[in-house]
């Protein structure tokens, strides 16, 4: 069972706090089958980030009145996705860059207030983003590639949800960045992605190793399709570059690998501290399970 969803938030840090956030329960068509919508007060603590209100365009002064007080919303937001695990014995939290953002917000609002945001290894989570970047590096010639230029005045390919959706034809202004809305935005663009590329997102595993990745025997290298960011002006723009992974542990529930590129930049710069260079080589190793 899939529970789309999403958070306007104060901050892109994790200093920030949830201002407005939205699940929706899906079947397996997409159709809604139970949600959760609200928005949450200002804590004392929190002056919101400029950049984050300009960007969500909540109005501070009517979220304090309409908003819930951060633990009881957590209360609620808690019982609400215990509801769902319950019911479907297992359920998957789906967002877009959801991984590196909205999990970590809630996993720390939970926390904070004293809840187990994990059910017993019950709820899942899968990033759509992911799922989007399978489908481009698969099919390079019929996917529909979004070129924007970045700080640098570098050229790439954009992956953001608003460029993906007006791609897809399914946005015509910009992205409004409302919780709920944002949510529909990318359940409307999984179906899009779904019936272009015929690639079910019940189908995607986002981590896929060689067969023999989980021994610990074989010495293997495994080979990753990578969005292809510019280092300078000059270069030709790919739509992909590969990384390499060196196992260097594994077993059939856990691996060890090695980033062979970060860990050629290591070496590359001679470290001589030698907790300095430790640190370096941890940031070049992954584990997986």
């Amino acid at each position: 069972m899939f529970i789309f969803y999403d958070f306007e938030t104060s901050s892109k840090e994790q200093i920030g706090q949830i201002l407005t956030y939205s699940f929706l329960v899906v079947d397996d068509n997409y159709n809604i089958k139970d949600e959760l919508t609200g928005a949450i007060k200002l804590n004392r603590t929190q002056l919101p980030d400029i950049d984050a209100i300009l960007t969500n365009k909540i109005d501070v002064l009517e979220l304090q009145k309409i908003g819930d007080p951060e633990p009881e919303a957590a209360t609620k937001i808690h019982k609400f996705l215990g509801k769902q695990v319950h019911h479907y014995g297992n359920a998957i939290l789906v967002g877009y860059n959801s991984n590196s953002f909205d999990l970590n917000f809630l996993r720390g609002l939970l926390i904070r207030y004293g809840l187990n945001p994990y059910y017993m290894g019950k709820l899942k989570n899968l990033d759509i983003l992911h799922y989007v970047h399978f489908i481009a590096f698969e099919n390079p010639d019929s996917f529909l590639w979004q070129k924007s230029i970045n700080r640098n005045d570098l050229p790439y390919y954009s992956f953001k949800l608003e460029f993906m959706a007006k791609a897809y034809g399914l946005l015509e202004g910009s992205q409004t960045h409302s919780a709920r809305e944002d949510v529909i935005l990318t359940i409307d663009l999984v179906k899009a992605l779904e019936s272009k590329h015929q690639l079910k997102l019940k189908n995607f595993l986002s981590i896929k190793l060689p067969v023999n990745f989980s021994s610990q025997l074989i010495s293997e290298v495994a080979k990753q399709k990578t969005t292809h960011y510019l280092e300078k002006t000059g270069e030709p723009l790919q739509k992909f570059v590969y990384n390499y992974w060196q196992k260097i542990f594994g077993t059939n529930k856990e691996k060890v690998v090695l980033n062979l590129k970060k860990y050629r930049e290591v070496l590359a710069k001679e470290i001589e501290d030698k907790k300095e260079y430790q640190a370096a080589v941890l940031g070049a190793i992954r584990y997986i399970n």
